[in-house]
């Protein structure tokens, strides 16, 4: 998979709220067992390097490791942009506020 494909399959999670916008409290790295990437659907072979953790509410996620550092980024600069006061790229904005939550716009 390119690049913009993972980070805009990232992006719609992130809005959706199939990725959490909070990181980790705890990650493990390992290697895959096959399992489907939260991040971009694809399979975890097992000579892929991944990443796991739980969100905070307990839900267990694993990514491949480019997908994982695709969801910090993105979800780092887009709470970047909210914080600064500066505008937030549209997908940030409406995943953010409650209208965006209720799956509105």
């Amino acid at each position: 998979m390119n690049r913009r494909t993972r980070d805009l399959r990232i992006r719609g999670k992130l809005a959706t709220g199939a990725l959490p916008w909070q990181p980790f409290p705890r990650v493990w790295a390992g290697t895959g067992d096959g399992h489907a990437c939260d991040g971009c659907d694809e399979t975890v072979e097992r000579v892929d390097l991944a990443m796991e953790g739980t969100d905070s509410v307990g839900r267990p996620l694993r990514l491949h490791v480019e997908c994982f550092r695709a969801w910090e980024d993105i979800r780092d600069r887009g709470m970047a942009a909210l914080a600064s006061g500066g505008p937030a790229p549209r997908w940030t904005a409406e995943a953010l506020s409650p209208a965006g939550s209720a799956g509105q716009h």
